[in-house]
C-alpha cells in the first residue's frame, strides 16, 4: 500500500514538472513491475523499491531534459536564440506577404498594390500587412519557445526570459512607408529603434502581444497541472 501511494505521488509530481503523460505512465508501470518482481523474491527486497522520492524525481527530470536540445542547452535556446528567431520569423512573414501581393498582382494584371486603381483597397492591404508583420513574428517566436520548453520540460522561468527578450525586440520594431501616388511607387522600410524610442506611448503596445501569448500558454499549462492534482 505504501508503494502504491509513493508511485501515485511520483506520477503526480512528474506530471506537474511538465513530463508527458505517456512517458510518466510508462515509467510508473516499470517501477510497479520492478516492485512486484522484488516482492516475489522476498519482503525484505521490496521494502523501499523507490528509494528517496525527491532524488528519483530530480534524476528522472534531468534524464528527460537531456533528450531535447532545449533541455541540454537552455542558455542557447532561451537567451541567445530569441533574437535570430524573431528576425527569421520577420523575414519569412515578409516573404509570405510579398508573395501574396505578387499573386494578387498576377491575378489582377497589375503591379499590386502600387498600381491598383482603388486607393482605399491599396492602403487597406498595406495597413493589414503592416500590423501582421508587426504582431505575427513575435507571437510565433514565443509560441515556438513555449513548445520547445514544453517538449523538454524545462523550468518555466527560461520561457519567461526568452519571452521578455522577444518582447524587447518586438518593441524595438519600427516601420515607415509612403503611399503610392500617381506614377510614383510606394515604399516600406523597417528597422529596430533603441533608446527612448522603446518607451514612447505609440510603441509600448508592441510589448503586449508576446507577453499576452506567454500568459495564455501559462494559463493553459496551469489548468493542465490542476487537472492532474
Amino acid at each position: 500500500m505504501e508503494v502504491r501511494s509513493s508511485l501515485a505521488a511520483l506520477r503526480s509530481r512528474l506530471l506537474r514538472k511538465g513530463l508527458p503523460r505517456d512517458y510518466v505512465d510508462r515509467l510508473v508501470a516499470e517501477l510497479d513491475d520492478h516492485h512486484d518482481d522484488a516482492g516475489a523474491e522476498g519482503a525484505s527486497a521490496a521494502e523501499s523499491p523507490l528509494g528517496d522520492l525527491d532524488s528519483l524525481i530530480q534524476a528522472t527530470v534531468r534524464e528527460y531534459r537531456r533528450r531535447r536540445f532545449a533541455g541540454r542547452h537552455p542558455v542557447l535556446t532561451f537567451l541567445i536564440a530569441p533574437l535570430p528567431l524573431v528576425v527569421m520569423k520577420w523575414v519569412l512573414c515578409a516573404l509570405a506577404i510579398w508573395g501574396a501581393f505578387a499573386l494578387v498582382g498576377v491575378c489582377l494584371g497589375t503591379d499590386f498594390p502600387d498600381s491598383h486603381r482603388s486607393h482605399w483597397l491599396t492602403m487597406s492591404c498595406v495597413w493589414i500587412a503592416h500590423y501582421v508583420l508587426m504582431i505575427a513574428p513575435p507571437l510565433m517566436a514565443v509560441l515556438l519557445l513555449a513548445r520547445w520548453a514544453g517538449q523538454a520540460a524545462v523550468d518555466p522561468r527560461w520561457v519567461l526570459v526568452g519571452t521578455l527578450l522577444v518582447a524587447l525586440v518586438a518593441g524595438a520594431y519600427q516601420a515607415r512607408f509612403t503611399e503610392p501616388i500617381g506614377a510614383a511607387r510606394g515604399s516600406y522600410q523597417v528597422g529596430l529603434g533603441l533608446g527612448l524610442y522603446l518607451f514612447s506611448l505609440s510603441h509600448v503596445w508592441q510589448f503586449v502581444p508576446p507577453l499576452a501569448a506567454l500568459g495564455l500558454v501559462r494559463l493553459w499549462t496551469r489548468r493542465r497541472e490542476l487537472a492532474v492534482e
